[in-house]
């Protein structure tokens, strides 16, 4: 007795390949191009550079971060939208980059929201840095790293989409 089976492949191939190549995708969210290496106001560093030591902190500056903790405190949120478009994108209702850019733009709102937050929660200023910037609002002087802040897709080592 011989059997005939026939194979009907209703979209598993193409998922398959999709998840084979979402790993390839990476999103960084940060200060780059010309917005990060441009100076700070009233600074000899660069945007990019003052974002890190506010982050981590240096000598006397303290840590006040503002990206780590937003992703902590966002976790589940980003989680959501990670599940959400990737679902999405396997339902072929939108594209890898259409799906990744979704996800970054969520993670950049999210560092956004807790900079726009930070003097309620940042670690007060010192007199003298109080004295300097004629203002006691830590991480709010000149909204240079809000408009900065942005997000990009890379697949491989080609970026696929930015925004802020």
């Amino acid at each position: 007795m011989t059997a005939n089976v026939k194979f009907t492949d209703k979209g598993l191939a193409r998922i398959q390949k999709q998840l084979r190549d979402l790993a390839k995708f990476r999103i960084e969210v940060g200060f780059f191009g010309d917005d990060g290496s441009a100076l700070h106001p009233g600074s000899t560093l660069t945007v990019s550079a003052t974002a890190a030591i506010q982050e981590f902190g240096i000598d006397d500056t303290p840590e006040r971060s503002f990206m780590r903790s937003a992703i902590i405190m966002r976790q589940a949120e980003i989680a959501k939208a990670y599940a959400d478009n990737t679902s999405a994108m396997i339902a072929g209702k939108k594209t890898l980059v259409e799906s990744q850019s979704e996800i970054a733009k969520v993670i950049t709102k999210a560092i956004r929201d807790r900079l726009k937050s930070a003097p309620s929660w940042a670690k007060p200023l010192d007199t003298e840095t109080v004295e300097e910037k004629g203002s006691a609002t830590p991480l709010k002087q000149t909204g240079t790293l809000e408009r900065a802040l942005g997000w990009r897709v890379f697949r491989g080592a080609s970026e696929v989409a930015k925004g802020k």
